[in-house]
């Protein structure tokens, strides 16, 4: 039972349900309860309110059960005389009594007023704050990573009445294993509450909403137990008759906790389990609003200070209690942020991949002035369907904000959502439909039905820089890098880059005519003579690895997307940008185009100092192949594939994890190097010559493999390689145009080559999250793309199990 307290107010917390109760009278202790405020509110940093607080309640003496209830038990407290009496829980009471001495938390938590005797029973008594509320929105959030305490991880009894429950779990879409418990027909509690903190918002952001009512109304007890979409929506429901202040409010109230609870020892040294967060606005008053942490029935000292913000493993009592209260500010926010009104002519068809279309903006609105909108696919949205995301929108701006904002700081935008209607979607798809080309027309098409889409900055513009002077180049990366000679690998994966030996794949599909010139090894390399002549090459042989835009409009390449019949660019570049990119007499706009990539790509924009590309070949970097991996965790992947899928909380572990260091140039053979570098000599010996030179220096990434192959993490090393396969997968937008002459620039500067400086701005897009239950293919698609190189390449027919040079 939860109650609520605003500024000036207190809460009753219960342990399974909140009430609020709105009809006493005017009692005797008002006055004796503002001094008590007023000097509480002295030690906050909220102040929503500055009006004078008045209570309304029962004379004093008199008592009323409490008929307001948000989620859980009924009839475990009483409404005496503007106090609120809750059945006896000792813990409870030494944690508020505790809490209640820290001068810096205590305004988060309700007032304990000692503990009282009422017809033979004990009772906790606190201040009932509700009264002030003449309509109120009340919502209960779980907070932490777990609700359930180490000590019932012993208990092996099963209980048929939590089978049940576990059933009804499965029936709701849970992913839930029960062979076991099928033939017991019973289930133990440890298992159980694992398998529903699992299965809700729990066990990825760290929180779950219990109940809420909205005006008197509850708003569904399974909503947020699910997925992240559903958690979405229940708070969209929520907050549809707050004003822009009580959100405000809100957010700073939880900010201001968890800027406390991080620097408090008291807070540190608890461990919060089944702890909760009450959240109230008032629907006829615009300005009161807050939340307040509630219910401390399990809460207990913990053996050693906690981080509170790490996944729990057996002995560590870690809670995820800060972890959830992040995740919450940012959710809110994001929900805060979605009700933008769209209109759909303001938007056209501006490039697609394979699961989204990209629509720029035309219209006046200022909050979609430099936007686009990601619109999901069919293809994407049925691929999210029953993951705890839910939605592709909500993966890939978590996804983003866990792994890719911490390694590349600004360069990464997790964008934010909008809510759409199916109305909406109907308009915008038959506006970009008339663009898009006919392939892509077959593969798939809009999602009308999706009701969220993802709005993202428009990656072709510059602050304050005029779009037809903008011109902007989009790179497809691909692999940066050659794994390290582990035994189980392919020899050739180490001497020829991954994407060299694919072109022959492709040609050999009938999906290119030619092979390109592009090589990613080399754009990585970092030395500005190799960098300059492949993104030379590239513009020659395009396929889908370049596009370049000027004020947002497609320049070059002609035909988009990946075909046989893409032509080279070059001669485009040179006479749309002419007038543009100028240079010394000779020299041509896409050699110029080329120098500046050169020179914005070696800047540091990441925030630890390093370049872009730098950081995304981190984030690329497998010390375990797929073809070492894949053998070492099937079985794993076989009985565990829906636990496979990352949670929130996997991320930003993840994204916390040190990164390889740098590897510097890697030297590697293929067509395309050697005719980069004007190699001559027989291939086969060169290729050899190669695979040995990274034998004998990349003998501790060797090492390193095989120790953790030894006894593998099989989740982590999954996590690890999905996450590599999006950094292969994802797009680098760089921005230019003029730097204004005189005047300050808003983005960092690089010399052209006529004195001019250029401004730029370099953005990661497409980091879209990975799915394990693709690695089988992945696995077949990697074998065969070796098989077809030796083939057609160098016209051999190695055995399949041959993994050293000849």
């Amino acid at each position: 039972f939860f109650f609520v307290r605003h500024t000036f107010f207190f809460i009753l917390e219960c342990t399974m349900a909140d009430f609020l109760n709105i009809n006493h009278t005017v009692h005797d202790d008002a006055c004796e309860i503002e001094e008590e405020i007023e000097e509480e509110i002295l030690h906050s940093r909220w102040d929503i309110a500055k009006t004078a607080v008045q209570f309304v309640g029962k004379k004093k003496g008199q008592k009323e059960n409490v008929d307001h209830q948000v989620a859980g038990h009924a009839g475990s407290f009483t409404s005496e005389g503007g106090y609120l009496l809750k059945a006896l829980n000792e813990q409870e009471a030494k944690i508020l009594e505790s809490l209640h001495t820290k001068p810096k938390m205590r305004p988060f938590a309700p007032q304990f007023k000692g503990i009282v005797e009422r017809d033979g029973k004990s009772f906790v008594r606190m201040q009932d704050i509700c009264l002030s509320f003449r309509k109120p929105y009340v919502m209960d959030l779980k907070m932490g990573l777990r609700t359930y305490v180490e000590a019932l991880a012993s208990n092996t009894t099963r209980r048929p009445d939590l089978y049940q429950k576990a059933l009804q779990l499965k029936e709701h879409g849970a992913n839930v294993n029960l062979t076991e418990e099928d033939a017991e027909k019973g289930i133990t509690k440890y298992m159980f509450m694992q398998m529903r903190d699992a299965n809700s918002t729990t066990g990825s952001l760290g929180f779950r909403i219990q109940g809420g009512k909205a005006g008197g109304e509850a708003l569904g007890h399974r909503y947020g137990q699910h997925t992240i979409v559903d958690c979405y929506e229940l708070f969209r429901m929520f907050f549809k008759d707050s004003s822009p202040e009580q959100r405000e409010a809100i957010l700073n109230r939880l900010q201001d906790l968890y800027d406390t609870a991080i620097d408090s020892v008291w807070f540190t040294n608890h461990e919060f389990i089944g702890s909760s967060i009450l959240i109230i606005y008032d629907g006829e008053d615009p300005n009161k609003a807050g939340s307040w942490m509630i219910d401390f029935g399990q809460t207990r000292v913990s053996p050693h200070p906690l981080r509170h913000t790490t996944k729990w493993e057996m002995g560590n009592h870690e809670d995820g209690y800060l972890f959830g209260l992040e995740q919450l500010i940012g959710t809110l926010k994001n929900v805060f942020a979605m009700d933008i009104t769209l209109n759909p002519k303001d938007w056209s068809y501006r490039a697609e991949g394979r699961d989204c279309i990209v629509a720029g903006y035309s219209g006046s609105a200022p909050e979609c002035q430099g936007k686009v909108l990601r619109l999901a696919k069919t293809t994407s949205t049925k691929r999210f369907h029953g993951t705890i995301a839910g939605h592709p929108a909500i993966a890939y701006t978590s996804f983003v904000q866990a792994l890719a904002v911490p390694r590349l700081g600004e360069a990464a935008d997790p964008g934010c959502m909008v809510a759409v209607t199916r109305g909406f979607m109907e308009e915008i798809a038959a506006i970009v439909d008339k663009d898009r080309p006919q392939f892509r027309r077959e593969e798939a098409q809009l999602d009308l039905d999706t009701g969220v889409q993802l709005m993202m900055d428009d990656a072709t513009t510059l602050p304050g820089a005029s779009p037809d002077r903008t011109v902007s180049v989009e790179l497809k990366l691909k692999w940066g890098y050659t794994p390290p000679p582990t035994p189980g690998t392919h020899w050739l994966k180490v001497a020829v880059s991954r994407f060299a030996m694919l072109q022959y794949h492709k040609k050999a599909a009938g999906k290119t005519a030619e092979i390109s010139e592009y090589c990613p090894v080399e754009l990585f390399s970092g030395l500005p003579e190799r960098m300059r002549a492949v993104l030379l090459r590239v513009m020659g042989t395009p396929q889908n690895n370049i596009r370049v835009f000027r004020g947002g409009g497609l320049v070059a390449p002609v035909q988009a997307g990946d075909t046989s019949s893409v032509p080279n660019c070059t001669p485009l570049v040179d006479s749309e940008l002419a007038d543009l990119l100028t240079g010394p007499a000779g020299q041509a706009p896409s050699a110029i185009l080329a120098d500046l990539l050169t020179q914005v790509l070696q800047q540091p924009v990441t925030p630890d100092g390093g370049t872009v590309l730098q950081a995304i070949q981190a984030m690329q970097r497998l010390e375990v192949d797929i073809e070492t991996l894949y053998p070492a965790v099937e079985d794993y992947l076989r009985d565990h594939l829906s636990e496979c899928a990352p949670r929130i909380v996997d991320l930003v572990e993840m994204g916390r994890a040190v990164c390889p260091p740098h590897m510097g140039p890697i030297e590697c053979q293929s067509s395309v190097q050697r005719a980069l570098r004007g190699d001559t000599g027989p291939a086969d010996a060169a290729l050899a010559a190669c695979y040995q030179q990274h034998y004998a220096q990349r003998g501790q990434e060797v090492a390193d493999a095989q120790a953790r192959l030894a006894s593998p993490d099989a989740f982590f090393e999954v996590q690890k390689f999905l996450l590599s396969q999006s950094a292969k997968d994802c797009s680098l937008m760089v921005s230019l145009a003029p730097a204004p002459e005189g005047g300050e620039c808003v983005c960092k500067t690089v010399p052209g080559p006529d004195g001019r400086h250029w401004q730029y701005a370099v953005r990661v897009l497409d980091l879209d999250q990975k799915n394990a239950k693709d690695m089988a293919k992945w696995y077949k698609y990697d074998l065969d793309i070796v098989h077809t190189y030796l083939r057609d390449c160098l016209g051999r027919t190695d055995p399949e199990n041959c993994r050293m040079p000849p």
